[in-house]
């Protein structure tokens, strides 16, 4: 009889087998369904346009699969792995995507605000991705960021940084939390919209947060269109996201209780959980009493505002702000 020790290792050695030899079928399989990539800073828009997704027939979905980015390439300095990145990783990475997907649902959507600074990395490894960039209000970001800052629910293990590791994250661990929100956010966008500069624009949608809350029935199938125009939508299945935006729906009652309890628990498991806070949420930290747009004037004070001025108004310019 084998022992346990030896089963182990007989798993070990299946499991690799079976991604070298799935290899060839996943490059193969996103090249005949191109993957959608939703990039955005943290606290943009990006949760909820997922959601858009949801129960869309022919769609997997998939939510912040920064663990695949950890077993492919390892922990990198930032979450750029930029200095990370080799063959293996890169199949590895592929292989991972190629595993959430099924004969029922070939088509994938990934929402994760990391993608924002790695643009280059996935459209090397999918070279015909389309993606989606959801762009909000900075000052609104930093309202609601910088509260995410105060709890670690969001951060990696044996890290105090959530969301989003910039390049040079470590370096500013003292700063005060909005003026780090604010730089997140500046970092991400400057990002997404250089990355997005080597795309061509039939692969490339970007939208404003607040035109998705102020109309979303219409960009809704926008977004929908740009994606798989092929594909049929389901009204009934967005209609019902239609609703929950429109009626900013009240934070899952898990919320309350999913905080004390995440201590011990695996990034995954972490990510498992936060991701069923927003199941029938408009995004996740929103609730019924949630103003989505313009928050900042009630929720940021003139100092506060003064400090994060030099660091993020000329791009709010830019973006239309």
């Amino acid at each position: 009889m084998l022992r346990k020790n030896q089963i182990l290792v007989l798993e070990k050695i299946s499991q690799r087998i079976k991604f070298i030899l799935s290899i060839p079928s996943a490059k193969e399989h996103f090249k005949t369904y191109a993957p959608i990539f939703i990039i955005g800073a943290p606290r943009s828009g990006t949760t909820v346009t997922l959601k858009l997704f949801k129960n869309q027939p022919s769609i997997t979905s998939l939510f912040e699969p920064g663990a695949f980015w950890f077993k492919a390439f390892g922990d990198g300095v930032d979450d750029s792995y930029k200095n990370s990145l080799n063959w293996l990783g890169f199949q590895a990475l592929r292989y991972l995507y190629y595993r959430e997907i099924t004969d029922q649902n070939p088509y994938l959507v990934v929402k994760d605000p990391r993608d924002s600074i790695r643009i280059e990395t996935l459209n090397y490894l999918f070279p015909n991705a389309k993606f989606i960039q959801v762009i909000r209000d900075g000052r609104d970001v930093v309202a609601s960021m910088m509260k995410t800052f105060e709890h670690d629910v969001y951060y990696l293990p044996n890290e105090s940084w959530p969301h989003v590791r910039i390049p040079n994250y470590k370096n500013l661990l003292d700063n005060p939390s909005y003026i780090n929100a604010a730089i997140q956010w500046k970092y991400c966008v400057e990002s997404s919209l250089s990355g997005l500069e080597k795309i061509p624009q039939e692969r490339q949608l970007t939208f404003k947060y607040e035109d998705l809350i102020s109309n979303p029935l219409t960009n809704a199938r926008k977004v929908l269109q740009f994606a798989y125009p092929q594909l049929q939508i389901d009204n009934n299945a967005l209609n019902t996201v239609i609703s929950s935006i429109s009626n900013q729906v009240t934070k899952n009652n898990k919320d309350l209780a999913f905080i004390p309890n995440k201590a011990g628990l695996s990034w995954q498991d972490r990510m498992n959980q936060l991701s069923s806070l927003i199941e029938n949420d408009a995004g996740s930290g929103t609730t019924s009493e949630s103003v989505r747009v313009g928050k900042w004037q009630q929720e940021l004070d003139e100092t506060i505002l003064s400090e994060i001025e030099p660091l993020i108004g000329s791009l709010l310019i830019k973006l239309g702000y």
